[in-house]
């Protein structure tokens, strides 16, 4: 599942499903217009989404627009804000899924980033902490030894060869409970960090 998550953020971040995410958006917004206006008869409904679209068009509309003062009679200035305020709402119809897709994409390319850090500061947490066992007095040893001891009897009883070599690699790759553990995150980790400490720990054994 999260997998599946990880890959639509991939996607979703990149060019390509930024456009796909505009027009799963344009759909719906032109849509909620139209049915609200006919199908419900709830024109309030239709009116708040062209207020909500009008909104992007305006800003839209200012760019485009001098910074000048125009000097007009009052009623020019009521033509030009209703003229204004007419093409707000028609551009801002094509322009909300522009901006909201995008703003979309954006947040996801983040969170994408963040994941990817905080993954990589495992990673380099996980080679240190296996880096510094040789380092790693006897006590600090047999404490890290029981916690992922405890991990390591999760494994599956060999029952037959072939399905227990898969359930075995399946196991491997399963993410811990706890999260976390001395930068380990799959019980493979696991496994292999505890059994760099068991060499370890031998090795004080023996040369006493």
């Amino acid at each position: 599942m999260k997998k599946t998550i990880r890959t639509l953020k991939v996607f979703f971040s990149s060019f390509w499903g930024m456009l796909v995410l505009i027009f799963l958006l344009y759909a719906p917004i032109v849509g909620l217009m139209v049915a609200f206006l006919t199908v419900f008869d709830a024109p309030i409904v239709a009116i708040i989404v062209g207020i909500f679209c009008s909104y992007f068009g305006w800003k839209i509309l200012s760019r485009l627009t001098p910074n000048i003062f125009l000097v007009m009679p009052v009623g020019g200035w009521i033509a030009y804000y209703f003229v204004k305020a007419a093409l707000s709402l028609f551009i801002g119809v094509f322009v909300t899924p522009v901006v909201i897709g995008r703003w979309i994409a954006k947040k996801l390319a983040e969170s994408l980033a963040s994941s990817i850090q905080a993954e990589d500061d495992i990673t380099n947490k996980f080679m240190l902490v296996m880096s510094s066992i040789e380092d790693m007095n006897r006590v600090q040893l047999e404490k890290m030894h029981s916690e992922l001891s405890a991990l390591a009897r999760k494994m599956p009883v060999p029952i037959d060869g072939t399905n227990y070599l898969k359930e075995l690699k399946k196991f491997e790759k399963t993410k811990l409970d706890c999260g976390e553990l001395y930068g380990c995150v799959t019980y493979g980790d696991a496994i292999e960090m505890n059994n760099a400490i068991v060499k370890r720990i031998d090795m004080l054994e023996e040369a006493k």
